[in-house]
């Protein structure tokens, strides 16, 4: 998807570490990130966006490996977007100020006695008021209402194309956003979505496969709440993995819980960070 950042919505995809160097970078990116989403570090709790000209600027938090805060960053392009809008917004203006020119000349040619044929022009035109550009208007000789007649069949030709074009830019608008999904929910690094207030609106595969089913639980909730079990997973993915220990728990109504830890002396050897992103 990032192999022509040009031809896609998402421009640029970096993830930093917790003294803010990169870890992953792909697609392209002119500046440094923005100071303004920088500012705080990785600590900084729920995601930041800012909008810089036609590019929308995100960063979240990201828990690494070793329990590490770094944080991921994007860009999303918004120049698409506002183009579809402004050629809609031409269009509407076109097809106002069409409609005004026409009325303009029906109330000349009815004074001047063919009001007739300004009668079949007019039902023509509202269907194209209303947004049927189907049907060419039919053209009888060459006085002025057959000129005006081929021009608001030229208009409708050209509406036609420019709705064909723009149907065609939704589609395309769909497929980023398909294949943006699939790039999210497919990282092997855990990511999750957030909103303003910090609720967990989305994860990807990774979260559960790093942290267990238990971490699924966090979608709705704010991060640091609570209450979904994923803190005991990290512990037990710390003692057993991590430290290369082992851990078991005793609990029984009335009788309180009891905690059992078994470790060694010395933790087991870990590959390096950066050797592993190196393979």
């Amino acid at each position: 998807m990032l192999s022509d950042p040009d031809d896609s919505f998402l421009r640029y995809l970096t993830i930093l570490d917790e003294r803010e160097q990169p870890i992953i970078a792909v697609g392209k990116r002119d500046m440094p990130l923005q100071p303004a989403l920088r500012a705080g570090g990785a600590r900084v709790q729920g995601a930041r966006t800012l909008l810089s000209g036609a590019m929308l600027h995100a960063r979240a938090p990201l828990l690494l490996a070793d329990n590490r805060i770094g944080s991921i960053n994007f860009g999303l392009s918004t120049r698409d977007l506002r183009q579809a809008r402004d050629e809609v917004l031409m269009q509407s203006c076109v097809i106002a100020l069409a409609g005004f020119a026409l009325e303009v000349l029906m109330f000349y040619v009815f004074t001047h006695g063919i009001g007739r044929r300004l009668q079949a022009l007019t039902g023509e035109s509202r269907q194209m008021a209303l947004g049927d550009y189907s049907k060419a208007l039919p053209v009888h000789g060459d006085d002025e209402i057959a000129v005006f007649t081929r021009a608001l069949n030229a208009m409708s030709a050209a509406l036609r194309e420019r709705i064909a074009q723009l149907e065609q830019s939704q589609r395309k608008l769909s497929e980023s956003e398909a294949r943006f999904k699939t790039l999210f929910d497919m990282a092997p690094l855990p990511l999750t979505v957030t909103d303003r207030d910090g609720r967990v609106v989305a994860a990807n595969r990774a979260v559960a496969h790093t942290f267990g089913p238990a971490a699924l639980n966090l979608i709705g909730k704010r991060m640091g709440q609570g209450g979904t079990g994923l803190g005991m997973n990290i512990v037990y993915n710390l003692v057993t993995g991590v430290l290369g220990g082992r851990i078991s728990i005793d609990a029984a109504p009335g009788a309180g819980t009891t905690i059992h830890l078994l470790l060694p002396r010395v933790a087991p050897q870990r590959q390096p960070l950066s050797a592993t992103f190196a393979a």
